[in-house]
């Protein structure tokens, strides 16, 4: 939605993958995770989405810590022993 509560379109198509689950770092940057396999993909509006490596497939979840430089990615692959959080850095941009 934008600041006046209208829906806003910011992206669509292949690139945005299937989103799930989103958070937005204090950039503006979006970060998302899709299911199943969507892995971890970002954007600041106006800009293309980018796919995320390395690529983590069933990806199920996503929080920022507080201070938002560092990004959690939950997985849900079927093969219980494979699935996991993933902490990844990021920076002032969220990238």
């Amino acid at each position: 939605f934008d600041t006046k509560g209208n829906e806003e379109t910011l992206a669509e198509g292949d690139s945005v993958g299937s989103p799930h689950f989103a958070v937005v770092h204090k950039s503006g940057r979006i970060i998302w995770t899709g299911f199943p396999d969507g892995g971890t993909r970002s954007m600041k509006p106006g800009e293309q989405p980018v796919v995320h490596t390395p690529r983590i497939v069933h990806t199920y979840g996503i929080a920022l810590t507080p201070q938002e430089d560092f990004v959690y990615v939950a997985s849900k692959i079927p093969n219980k022993d494979r699935r996991g959080v993933w902490r990844f850095p990021i920076d002032e941009s969220g990238k």
